[in-house]
């Protein structure tokens, strides 16, 4: 469900970018690398948010699951010892 929103504004942003990235004329160099710049931040961000977060989700969440259930099995535990 995430997928085609993070794509279509990830391509419109680079497609209204690429002017720049393939500049003429005079400026050329100056546009070109602010250009360059933008193009493999916005690559490298969109492949970031495509990959590494869900994967990071789902560590957390595991992390989070384990942590709770260690909760609650502990703490009966530690009712009992102390009423003994």
């Amino acid at each position: 469900m995430r997928l085609p929103p993070i794509l279509m504004t990830s391509f419109a942003f680079l497609f209204g970018v690429l002017p720049l990235y393939f500049a003429t004329g005079a400026g050329k160099i100056g546009r070109h690398s602010v250009g360059t710049a933008i193009v493999g931040g916005m690559l490298f961000s969109t492949v970031l948010n495509l990959f590494f977060i869900p994967v990071l989700y789902v560590i957390v969440k595991t992390l989070l699951i384990s942590l709770s259930t260690r909760k609650v099995v502990s703490a009966p535990e530690a009712e009992v010892s102390e009423l003994s």
